[in-house]
C-alpha cells in the first residue's frame, strides 16, 4: 500500500489531446471574463464576489501570512522571477536534451507575461483595490503574478515525465498560493487572479500540445530514415 501511494503519482498518463483541450478551456474562461469586464469594467457581474473576497482578505491579515504573501509578491515580480524562469528552462534542456523545451518556456512567457497581460491591462485599465499592503502602479486585470505562476507550473508539468503527478500537484499549489497572495495583499480582485491563472495556463498548454505534435513527427521521421 505504501509503495502504491509512493509510486502512484509517477503514473500520470497524458494523451496528446489533453493539453489542447485543457488549454482551450482555460482560454475560454479568460475570454469570458474579459468580455464581461469590457461591458462594464467599473461594475462587472461578479463585482459582489470580488468585494467579498477583498473584505475577507483584509480581515484575516497577520504578520506571518503577510511575510509569506510578500515573498510570493517579489518571487513573481520582474526581474526577481527571472532566476525561476531560467531554472525551469535549464531543467527543460536537461530533461529533454533538446532546445524545444526551452523554446516552450520562453514562448509561453513571451505570449503571457510580455504580451497578453500588459496589453489587456492597458485596454481595460481596471482599478485595483484601495487597501494595499504593497504598492502596484499598473492596472488590476489580469493578475500578471498569477499568470506567471500558472505558466511556470504548466511548463514544469510538460517537462517532467517520471513524477508528473507530483508536478501537477505542485503547479496547482503554487498557482493557488500566488492567487491567494494577490488578494491577501489587496493588489488584485479575485477575478483578476482567476483570469491570470486561465491565460497563464492556457497559453503553455496549447504550446505543449504543439510541442507534442512536433516531437511525434520528429520521431516518425527518424524511424522512417532508419
Amino acid at each position: 500500500m505504501r509503495r502504491q501511494w509512493r509510486d502512484g503519482p509517477r503514473r500520470f498518463p497524458i494523451s496528446r489531446r489533453t493539453p489542447l483541450l485543457a488549454g482551450i478551456a482555460a482560454l475560454l474562461v479568460f475570454c469570458a471574463l474579459t468580455v464581461l469586464l469590457l461591458t462594464d469594467v467599473a461594475d462587472p457581474p461578479f463585482d459582489g464576489l470580488d468585494e467579498a473576497a477583498d473584505a475577507a482578505g483584509g480581515e484575516g491579515r497577520s504578520f506571518p501570512l503577510a511575510v509569506l504573501a510578500t515573498g510570493l509578491h517579489y518571487g513573481g515580480k520582474f526581474p526577481w522571477n527571472i532566476p525561476l524562469m531560467l531554472l525551469v528552462a535549464a531543467g527543460a534542456l536537461y530533461a529533454r536534451r533538446h532546445w524545444t523545451g526551452v523554446a516552450l518556456v520562453l514562448a509561453s512567457w513571451a505570449l503571457t507575461s510580455a504580451v497578453t497581460v500588459p496589453l489587456v491591462k492597458v485596454v481595460l485599465d481596471r482599478e485595483r483595490p484601495l487597501d494595499q499592503l504593497v504598492q502596484e502602479a499598473s492596472a488590476s486585470y489580469p493578475s500578471g503574478h498569477t499568470a506567471f505562476a500558472a505558466m511556470m507550473g504548466v511548463t514544469v508539468v510538460a517537462i517532467v515525465t517520471r513524477y508528473r503527478g507530483w508536478a501537477v500537484a505542485a503547479a496547482v499549489a503554487f498557482t493557488a498560493a500566488m492567487a491567494w497572495s494577490r488578494v491577501y495583499l489587496g493588489v488584485h480582485w479575485l477575478s483578476d487572479t482567476v483570469a491570470g491563472a486561465a491565460i497563464g495556463a492556457g497559453v503553455p498548454l496549447v504550446a505543449w500540445w504543439l510541442w507534442l505534435v512536433i516531437e511525434e513527427r520528429r520521431g516518425a521521421m527518424t524511424r522512417a530514415d532508419r
